[in-house]
C-alpha cells in the first residue's frame, strides 16, 4: 500500500506457539495441556513422550516493513487474545502515519546514499580500466622495445657472420 508516496508492505498472518505435545501412539499427538488428570496417568508409561510443536494460536498479526531494500524497517502488531484485530486497527494507522512520515526522510537518505555508492563504484571501475589500459601500453612498449634490441642483435650477428665470410674482420660493436 502506498501512504502519500512512501510504500508500505503489509502482511496479515496467524501466529504460532510453541505447545508441549504427547505422543499417544498410532502417529498421533495431543497438547498435553488438553489432558486430564486420569489420561496424564494413563499416557506416562515409558513409550509416550512429549515434545514441542508449533501449532496456530487463533490469533492474528499485522506485520509492517519497508518493500524497499534500501530501508530495513519492520514492525508488528500482534493480537493479544484472539478476536480483538479490529479493535487495533486505529492503533495500527496511527502507527503507519507516523511511520510513513520517518520512512520518506530515511528513503531519500538512503537514495542519496545508494547514488553517492553507485557513483563511486562506477569512478573505481574507470580507474580500474585505465590502470588496465596504462599496463597494456606499459606492456607493449617493453615488447617493441625487447622486439627491437632483438632485431639489432640478429643485424648485429648477421653482419658478423657476412664479415667472417668475406675476410673482414668483424667490428667489434663496444
Amino acid at each position: 500500500m502506498y501512504i502519500g508516496d512512501v510504500p508500505i508492505g503489509l502482511t496479515l498472518f496467524e501466529m504460532t506457539e510453541a505447545v508441549e505435545m504427547l505422543y499417544v501412539g498410532n502417529n498421533s499427538y495431543v497438547p498435553v495441556r488438553s489432558l486430564t488428570p486420569n489420561q496424564r496417568r494413563k499416557y506416562q508409561e515409558p513409550r509416550y513422550w512429549t515434545t514441542t510443536k508449533d501449532l496456530p494460536s487463533g490469533r492474528l498479526c499485522l506485520q509492517m516493513y519497508s518493500p524497499s531494500w534500501l530501508v530495513n524497517w519492520v514492525e508488528r502488531c500482534p493480537e493479544e487474545k484472539p478476536g480483538q484485530f479490529f479493535s487495533l486497527v486505529p492503533a495500527i494507522v496511527e502507527k503507519l502515519e507516523v511511520a510513513a512520515s520517518e520512512l520518506i526522510v530515511k528513503l531519500e537518505a538512503a537514495r542519496i546514499m545508494a547514488h553517492e555508492r553507485d557513483r563511486q563504484w562506477r569512478d573505481e571501475q574507470a580507474r580500474r580500466v585505465e590502470a588496465e589500459e596504462r599496463e597494456r601500453q606499459e606492456r607493449h612498449r617493453k615488447d617493441a622495445i625487447r622486439e627491437l634490441l632483438a632485431a639489432i642483435a640478429e643485424w648485429d650477428e648477421a653482419l658478423r657472420i657476412e664479415a667472417y665470410f668475406v675476410g673482414k674482420r668483424p667490428v667489434n660493436p663496444s
